[in-house]
C-alpha cells in the first residue's frame, strides 16, 4: 500500500482498485475495507486519502 501511495502522489491517483478473482478473494479484500463496486462486486476500491489514515493509524 505504501507503493501506492507514492504512485498516487507521482500521478495524481486517487484509489486503489482491485480486481479479486473469486468470492473469497472479495471478503479478503472487503475486510481490508476496500469497497465493491455497484456493477461488479468483484472490482473493489479505497481511496488514497482512506488508506493514507489507515497507515498512519496502524504506524503509531
Amino acid at each position: 500500500m505504501n507503493r501506492c501511495l507514492a504512485g498516487a502522489d507521482i500521478v495524481g491517483g486517487r484509489a486503489v482498485v482491485v480486481r479479486a478473482v473469486d468470492a473469497e478473494a472479495e471478503r479478503y479484500w472487503q475486510g481490508w475495507g476496500f469497497i465493491p463496486s455497484r456493477d461488479n462486486p468483484s472490482i473493489l476500491m479505497r481511496s488514497i486519502d482512506d488508506i493514507r489514515l489507515w497507515l498512519a493509524n496502524i504506524a503509531h
